[in-house]
């Protein structure tokens, strides 16, 4: 398309970008059938997954789910390409970065499902890029505010959009390997701190805690700085053999004088708070 035009965008550039998708759940439909199952392949316009005129960047506002289920229900399995949809004049539209992740996120909220694998090529969500750092921690429950927060700092698990999407929608996702069947990590509703183990440079066994809060950047960071570094707290000889205060309890409630010595604005941006225990 950039041959032809290398300003293309808009109406006609989403109608082009979306044919990779379409040609995808065309042949996998074929293969299906090949096999003996029966498969039918449906565009965004197809199964009816309404979204705004914003081409290139398209917001998902509903989905009329009449054909999906009437395929289900003649026992089909449905193949739906991602990434695209269909606006009020009738026209293609593309979803932007991480669109397939959000159409698979539309069409659980929609169709009521109970959970949303998305399949990739780590099993699961760490606190780093377990491709890059073979000590990343593995969480096995996330919240949707923190899994927001590590995919605007660059995680590439999920988009953002995807996420925002389901926390709205109260769709529960697994993120899983496609090439194994390891559990992944559940996002969803959660409350509380995440814990998870850590290994210090040292060899040495830590839990950190993580938790997420709005307030003014500037007032959180001052706060933190009085336990420890710069937007963390780390606690030092917490166990019993200091002071016979469990270091869950003793987070918790370093947690519970943050958030009331730093009380959240109404345009407060979320942060992620850190808190290790040695």
């Amino acid at each position: 398309g950039r041959e032809i035009d290398p300003d293309c965008a808009g109406r006609e550039a989403d109608s082009l970008l979306s044919t990779g998708e379409q040609v995808s759940v065309s042949l996998c439909a074929l293969a299906l059938a090949r096999l003996g199952v029966p498969a039918v392949s449906l565009c965004g316009w197809q199964m009816g997954l309404q979204t705004d005129g914003s081409h290139g960047s398209a917001r998902v506002l509903g989905l009329r789910s009449d054909r999906i289920e009437r395929e289900l229900r003649a026992g089909r399995v449905v193949l739906a390409a991602g990434f695209q949809g269909v606006d009020a004049a009738g026209d293609i539209t593309t979803l932007g970065r991480g669109g397939s992740d959000t159409t698979a996120v539309a069409l659980a909220a929609f169709l009521h499902a109970d959970l949303c694998r998305i399949y990739t090529d780590v099993d699961g969500v760490y606190d780093r890029d377990p491709r890059l750092h073979p000590d990343a921690v593995k969480y096995g429950r996330i919240s949707y505010d923190d899994m927001l927060l590590l995919a605007r700092g660059g995680a590439r698990v999920l988009h953002d959009r995807c996420v925002e999407l389901a926390r709205r929608e109260h769709v529960v996702l697994e993120v899983c390997s496609a090439f194994s069947d390891a559990p992944g990590t559940i996002v969803g509703k959660k409350t509380g701190l995440l814990r998870t183990p850590q290994q210090a440079p040292n060899g040495s066994l830590i839990t950190r805690y993580l938790f997420s809060m709005r307030g003014d950047k500037q007032r959180l960071c001052q706060l933190l700085q009085r336990f420890g570094r710069y937007r963390a707290v780390r606690l030092k000889a917490v166990g019993k053999s200091r002071r016979d205060i469990d270091p869950d309890e003793l987070a918790a409630r370093i947690a519970g004088i943050v958030r009331k010595l730093c009380p959240a604005p109404a345009d407060g941006r979320l942060h992620r708070v850190r808190i290790d225990a040695l």
